[in-house]
């Protein structure tokens, strides 16, 4: 779909995709935007920052097993469920595939 935004509106498009911590592809897909038109704003609004970049929050397990069930969604798409008890080792190669994704 071809959007005709003002500067300030493709800035603001830039704003929500750095806040929402989805991909660009999850994201302009999400919007009914095109990656490559979301990289362009982004890159002439002087956003400096890798497109791809990623950040994760650290989880520390207490005890030795979780039984409440997880869901981690890596925003390239990438989920992962867990359910039942897992220990920390295997939560922790959990999580090490996950930020290979």
């Amino acid at each position: 779909m071809a959007r005709h935004c003002s500067e300030s509106e493709r800035a603001k498009w830039v704003s929500r995709w750095r806040s929402s911590g989805l991909s660009c592809e999850r994201f302009a897909g999400k919007h009914g935007l095109g990656t490559s038109t979301l990289y362009r704003w982004a890159q002439r609004a002087g956003d400096e920052g890798d497109a791809t970049a990623q950040s994760f929050t650290e989880v520390r397990v207490v005890g030795a097993a979780c039984v409440a069930a997880l869901e981690v969604e890596h925003p390239s798409g990438c989920v992962v469920r867990v359910r039942g008890a897992v220990d920390e080792a295997q939560l922790h190669a959990v999580l090490r595939a996950l930020s290979a994704c």
